[in-house]
């Protein structure tokens, strides 16, 4: 215990002998220290953190090959999912889910965001529902009606968190028929 007291007292002696020294070592390690707290709260959010779905171990993303285009991956069409589904013995129960930029009109100057296709039971199956107001229906996906999903983030910043946005008080504001 002595001599680790000893190098302990020498080594603050050598510190204040040299303080430009000192000033390079702890500014390199408050870097170091600064440095690994970002890459590790990066990897902690992207690759630890469990997603915040219901059984993430039983969930599976499943894309389209054709070889002969040399694409790896892509949307499959409405046929083949429509195929998939009738012949489907592997899944419980499958979804689509298609982004595409849309129009958001109705709330300003017209602008694109993202937005996500998706069939009736693709929140059923995230094991999700919506905050406000409700998913989409069998009905309307059969009829192909206009209707939307409003994240949190864009809720918020476009419409102000109204929640009559939510409730249908007001006409459609996410545009993009996919039937064209």
């Amino acid at each position: 215990m002595s001599g680790v007291l000893q190098d302990v007292r020498y080594a603050l002696w050598q510190l204040r002998k040299n303080p430009a020294f000192t000033g390079v070592a702890v500014i390199t390690l408050a870097l170091a220290v600064g440095a690994t707290t970002a890459i590790f709260s990066v990897v902690q959010t992207v690759l630890l953190a469990p997603l915040p779905y219901r059984d993430v171990d039983r969930l599976a993303m499943v894309w389209g090959r054709n070889p002969g285009r040399g694409d790896l991956q892509f949307p499959i069409s409405a046929g083949d999912f429509t195929d998939w589904m009738e012949k489907n013995q592997v899944f419980e129960e499958i979804a689509p889910s298609f982004d595409d930029e849309v129009t958001l009109t109705g709330s300003g100057e017209p602008r694109l965001v993202l937005g996500y296709a998706v069939g009736p039971d693709y929140f059923h199956i995230l094991g999700v529902e919506p905050r406000l107001g409700r998913g989409f229906t069998q009905d309307e996906a059969e009829s192909r009606a206009t209707v939307a999903v409003l994240s949190d983030k864009l809720w918020r910043s476009t419409f102000h968190g109204d929640p009559r946005r939510v409730s249908g008080q007001f006409p459609p504001v996410a545009g993009g028929d996919k039937s064209k």
